[in-house]
């Protein structure tokens, strides 16, 4: 409606491989789960199929802006004329069957296929490179753009997602139109600023219950055959395991495996998202791969197959609030990747920088505060700053902390709205494993429907996690200081609950 919005969800695929077992009651459970986790926007991925009226009927309702691949995906077309005329046919039923829904903010021709257009053409076997060139160009830039003018002429058409417009002009680039970047390590995406991200992501393990519906007891090794036939990415075990490995201390048990790769996950997606939400005046859109499973496994989700959060969920819930707060941490994972390399060698800066960005309708006034604390939560320094703002980002002046121990202090900030926290977050300035985490002695209770959970430290990353069903909270996989918090239970039945944090990881 004529606003200037910075888009934030992620990348719809078929919620089951057998799409009978889609149906309008778990579509809406998943699509709420996404409106409650603050998204504005939703992509449907061109790998997958055109889904059911009900789709677009609850993003309607929602309020989700749609970026809609037609369904052609990762591959190259060499379409007759009767070919072609049946996919035109196909894309022109199924926009007018779509084309009236508010939801649908732009339609796009293909996955990918422009920016791998050649290495597709070389797996194909094919020889006949121009040709197939021409059957592209004319069929993504030509025939469909005319279809899109045609039947729905006030929805916005781009050829290919990633893409700069068209012709394999540079279709990954950062000046132009949206881009996939999938550098697998996160710490580097502070060195890029797209201009929309439509496609990021990494894998981690589902629930260990999903684990089980799967697997026997004696297949629950990540190396296993079943649970590679599980992982449908190429290498994908290997980079959980990089990743994890060089954020966390090593798992004693395969429970501790899936939970350090869900931390690792929502760390890897939160690093970019707050980001790119930094870079307001350029970057306009944060979409990351992916929303849910088709089948349960190994994968990109943030939701697995059975509807089980993983940490991501949670973590999207914070990372796309419409008041955030984040900071820009510089420390050892920036600076000194290696804990042999020597001082002189590297950047020895220790510095934060806090921004505030603002996606709501109206103006914003508040406080923000930053406290320097030590792992058992006691305060060594503090400040706040009164900030103001409209939509958009504001940057506070860089906070210098060259005097503190990165292994023993840490920042923790957070904004405040006419008194009452509306964002919050901490900031180590090591790796995690090498953070000298105190012992919190988590303990818990349930209290009608609240978890009440008391810790005597600062704890990072605090699961809790049922012993006997499933449930959905208002938060998890946090940090809390030393304290107590309640956390609300939004669905399921739960009579016992356990916790861990990383201090649990030896």
């Amino acid at each position: 409606n004529g606003t200037d919005i910075f888009a934030m969800g992620a990348d719809y695929i078929p919620e089951d491989n057998i799409f009978s077992r889609i149906t309008q009651e778990r579509t809406r459970e998943l699509l709420t789960h996404c409106k409650n986790a603050n998204f504005n926007t939703v992509r449907v991925w061109g790998g997958g199929y055109y889904p059911d009226d009900f789709f677009f009927e609850i993003c309607d309702e929602l309020g989700f802006v749609v970026f809609f691949d037609l369904m052609f995906a990762c591959s190259v077309y060499d379409f007759d004329e009767s070919e072609l005329e049946s996919v035109s046919l196909e894309v022109e039923q199924n926009l007018r069957r779509i084309r009236h829904h508010a939801c649908i903010g732009l339609i796009c021709g293909n996955n990918e296929i422009e920016w791998h257009f050649h290495e597709y053409v070389s797996i194909s076997g094919r020889d006949d490179r121009e040709h197939l060139t021409e059957v592209y160009l004319n069929l993504f830039e030509n025939k469909l753009p005319k279809i899109v003018e045609r039947v729905a002429p006030y929805i916005p058409y781009i050829p290919s997602s990633p893409t700069s417009g068209g012709g394999f002009a540079d279709p990954n680039g950062e000046g132009s139109g949206d881009c996939h970047d999938w550098d697998s390590d996160f710490i580097s995406a502070r060195q890029r600023c797209q201009r929309y991200v439509s496609e990021f992501g990494f894998q981690s393990l589902p629930d260990i219950k999903t684990v089980e519906s799967f697997t026997l007891p004696e297949d629950r090794n990540l190396n296993s055959y079943v649970m590679e036939k599980h992982q449908r990415s190429f290498g994908g075990n290997e980079l959980i395991l990089a990743q994890m490995t060089k954020l966390y201390k090593y798992p004693s048990s395969f429970e501790d495996l899936i939970y350090l790769s869900q931390l690792s996950q929502a760390e890897s997606v939160k690093y970019r998202v707050e980001h790119l939400r930094r870079q307001r005046e350029r970057c306009h859109g944060a979409l990351y791969w992916q929303l849910n499973d088709i089948w349960p496994c190994t994968s990109w989700a943030s939701i697995d197959y059975f509807g089980r959060f993983k940490a991501l969920q949670y973590a999207a819930k914070r990372f796309f609030a419409p008041v955030l707060i984040s900071c820009e941490e510089i420390g050892e994972l920036q600076n000194r990747r290696y804990v042999n390399i020597e001082k002189g060698q590297y950047n020895p800066e220790v510095s934060a920088t806090l921004c505030v960005t603002n996606e709501t309708l109206r103006d914003v006034s508040g406080t923000a505060k930053w406290q320097i604390r030590d792992a058992e939560s006691r305060v060594i320094r503090e400040g706040k700053a009164e900030v103001s703002l409209s939509r958009g980002a504001v940057k506070l002046p860089k906070i210098d902390l060259a005097d503190i121990d990165p292994h023993k202090h840490r920042l923790s900030f957070s904004f405040e709205v006419d008194g009452i926290t509306v964002s919050s977050g901490n900031a180590l300035f090591c790796a995690p494993k090498h953070y000298a985490f105190a012992d919190p002695k988590l303990e818990c209770e349930i209290e009608g429907d609240e978890i009440v959970i008391r810790s005597k430290a600062f704890a990072n990353g605090v699961q809790i996690y049922s012993l006997d069903g499933d449930m959905v909270l208002e938060d998890n996989f946090f940090d809390m200081e030393a304290g107590e918090r309640r956390v609300k239970i939004l669905s399921g039945e739960v009579k016992q609950v356990n916790l861990r944090s990383l201090y649990n990881i030896k």
